[in-house]
């Protein structure tokens, strides 16, 4: 960890992040100076209804989470949202925007963002019985480490690839 720091700040960054994958590692995580700084709440939403959504392209995707995020979102480079276009679809509706992919029938969101977006209508435009959404919360979800300055608290991590 010491070296990915130290090849983290000669690149320029201010900042490591992580996403501990078990509880356990919250705890390790923290010994090693890490700290809680964005929390999420998992939302499961049965399909009702429907809303007018358009898919979009990346490039698209990344200037309405430029406008939509609030100052406390999590800036996603070209290399992370071309990732992430590998297995999800970019969304774009009245007001919010989403990734997502399906798999039997279910929707899983990698984010959404907007206002108020009306989750249970998202699931069934797709044509899903179920989605999963992640939306800003209190579970702690990401953890971080200065490399130089103070940590942001409450930052808001919605496109994280776990």
């Amino acid at each position: 960890m010491d070296e990915c720091h130290r090849v983290l700040k000669a690149r320029g960054y201010g900042f490591a992040f992580l996403r501990p994958g078990s509880e356990g590692l919250f705890e390790l995580y923290g010994k090693l100076g890490y700290e809680i700084c964005g929390g999420v709440s998992s939302v499961v939403a049965d399909a009702c209804g429907g809303v007018a959504i358009r898919e979009c392209d990346a490039d698209e995707y990344a200037a309405m989470r430029h406008e939509m995020l609030p100052q406390s979102g999590a800036k996603i480079s070209e290399k992370g949202l071309d990732f992430a276009a590998g297995y999800m679809k970019f969304y774009a509706g009245d007001g919010f925007a989403f990734s997502a992919y399906t798999e039997d029938g279910e929707l899983y969101c990698g984010e959404i963002f907007g206002d108020d977006p009306p989750l249970p209508e998202i699931v069934g435009a797709l044509g899903c019985r179920r989605g999963h959404f992640r939306l800003a919360g209190n579970e702690p979800f990401i953890m971080g480490y200065p490399l130089c300055g103070d940590l942001p608290k409450d930052m808001l991590f919605t496109l994280v690839f776990d």
